[in-house]
């Protein structure tokens, strides 16, 4: 699933964009996470892979962009809106 980054300035300009993600959104539905202890949801999935941003043929770029997905949540705490990245990709799989 790929969605808005909410450091998207897209995410502000295009109308169909109803809500802006994080990488730790579906957190409250992931087993074991900080989030999930809240008992939002019965509902639960298997985070197997999140991406911020997309790879580029810059060489540069793609090294930043390493370094925001090993740290997101530092990332996002502090360099989000200085270095904004667009998109999340989200790979979720339903636990049953």
């Amino acid at each position: 699933m790929l969605v808005p980054h909410f450091s998207s300035s897209a995410f502000f300009t295009d109308p169909t964009h109803k809500h802006a993600f994080s990488s730790r959104s579906f957190d409250y539905f992931v087993t074991g996470t900080e989030l999930c202890r809240l008992n939002y949801s019965h509902v639960r999935f298997l985070k197997k892979h999140v991406q911020l941003g997309f790879p580029s043929r810059n060489p540069l770029k793609n090294l930043v962009l390493r370094l925001i997905n090993r740290y997101p949540e530092w990332y996002e705490k502090r360099l989000a809106f200085l270095l904004p990245v667009g998109s999340v990709l989200f790979e979720l799989e339903v636990v049953k």
